[in-house]
């Protein structure tokens, strides 16, 4: 017996949802990135008298040989707190602001590269300002 499948409409996904995929690809990110984040910040504190690392693959490497995987990580969930919220203001904040602003004329209802430049700044703005004090708890 066969089956045939069904086609759905498309809906668009309404703004909690948006914020909420933008948030958790936010945290996606952040996990595929904090080794790079976490070897960052032992390389800004070493001295000219103190030079454990001499580069970021030498750094994740002895980091990882000298305490396991698992020490690139740590620090990771006050980074994830923050990383959350800033994603999820920054992208409602873009998305509220783009209908304000003029759209390409060729019926696809996108920003100009104006418009987007101005809505992702101001978005980005807004965002770190309302989330700067959880990155500094971090």
């Amino acid at each position: 017996m066969r089956r045939s499948v069904q086609s759905k409409e498309f809906k668009p996904s309404s703004g909690s949802t948006k914020i909420a995929i933008a948030g958790v690809s936010g945290l996606c990110a952040g996990v595929a990135l904090y080794p790079l984040e976490f070897i960052r910040g032992r390389l800004s504190v070493q001295s000219a008298s103190h030079c454990p690392y001499n580069g970021i693959l030498h750094g994740l490497r002895s980091s990882i040989r000298q305490t396991g995987l698992l020490s690139v990580y740590r620090g990771l969930t006050p980074s994830l707190l923050g990383v959350f919220p800033y994603v999820g203001i920054s992208y409602a904040t873009y998305d509220q602001l783009r209908h304000f602003f003029p759209k390409l004329q060729d019926g696809s209802g996108l920003p100009t590269a104006t418009s987007a430049v101005i809505c992702g700044s101001v978005g980005s703005l807004t965002a770190q300002t309302l989330a700067y004090p959880l990155d500094t708890c971090r």
